[in-house]
């Protein structure tokens, strides 16, 4: 995973941090630590199907967070818990809070990097979500202090449809 976050977000993560040149790089390993432990909590927000089978992960590797510019920029590997076969099978890859307030999307196809193997034997498409009228004025009209609704976000996500022979 490499996720950039926007200005706005970037600025708020390192607010009160120290940024200095002498001290950016053990700040940004600091916030990486906390916030792939938040991620944990979260499930890192992703979620991959094997036809309609949740895939499991083990924690995330390789954490690194990087300063470009005004934006902050983390990645970090997520292994699966166990291997899979993809001959034959369709999978299905979101990636969203399910709140849905956290705007997360490819922006195209290319964002998602396949492997040499899958490449050869898969071919993935990015799907935009088909939210309906009634979804959109139930969301808006979601008073703040309400118990959150934890389903919102996959409806609005974008999906990745992997088609494997």
């Amino acid at each position: 995973m490499t996720w950039s976050f926007d200005a706005d977000t970037s600025a708020y993560m390192l607010q009160g941090e120290d940024v200095s040149p002498d001290n950016l790089e053990a700040t940004l390993q600091k916030l990486t630590k906390a916030v792939i432990a938040n991620l944990y909590n979260e499930h890192y927000f992703t979620y991959l199907y094997d036809g309609n089978t949740p895939v499991k992960y083990k924690s995330a590797i390789h954490p690194q967070m990087v300063k470009d510019k005004d934006k902050i920029v983390l990645s970090f590997e997520l292994p699966l818990s166990s291997p899979i076969a993809f001959a034959g099978k369709n999978f299905r890859l979101y990636i969203y809070d399910e709140t849905y307030f956290v705007d997360m999307s490819w922006l195209n196809k290319g964002d998602v990097q396949l492997s040499e193997q899958l490449i050869s034997a898969c071919n993935g498409e990015i799907v935009e979500p088909k939210v309906s009228d009634a979804q959109r004025a139930y969301t808006l009209a979601l008073a703040a202090d309400v118990t959150p609704d934890n389903t919102l976000g996959r409806y609005f996500s974008q999906q990745y449809k992997l088609n494997c022979q």
